[in-house]
């Protein structure tokens, strides 16, 4: 059955990884080599994994849009730099660290959130 208005140009493309370089760097080194990259911005970077997950936590309080923007650029330059010799950051995803949830009504009537 065709699927109309659905542009499936895209679907096939196949996903980018992390290089091999990027997979064999021990958590030390691949987590030194982002927070060089990132070390101007209010930002630190708190783990990475081999497969190219960087999660970063923001020093100073951001507003939800200067949030989402930063870290789409941030993520679009990672991906376009040469991290390190050999290294390329095509597969890298960058995500925010979770937050506690700081609601006091929610707290008082203790519901609780399990993430």
């Amino acid at each position: 059955m065709p699927l109309s208005g659905i542009d499936l140009t895209h679907a096939w493309t196949e996903t980018p990884t992390v290089s091999d370089e990027w997979r064999n760097k021990s958590a030390l080194d691949r987590l030194s080599i982002i927070n060089l990259f990132i070390q101007f911005l209010r930002v630190n970077c708190i783990s990475t994994t081999s497969d190219g997950a960087i999660t970063l936590c923001f020093i100073s309080p951001f507003s939800a849009a200067q949030r989402g923007a930063l870290l789409l650029d941030l993520e679009r330059l990672l991906q376009q730099a040469k991290i390190s010799d050999n290294c390329s950051g095509k597969g890298l995803t960058v995500y925010l660290e979770a937050a506690a949830d700081r609601n006091a009504l929610r707290k008082l009537r203790g519901v609780t959130i399990n993430a």
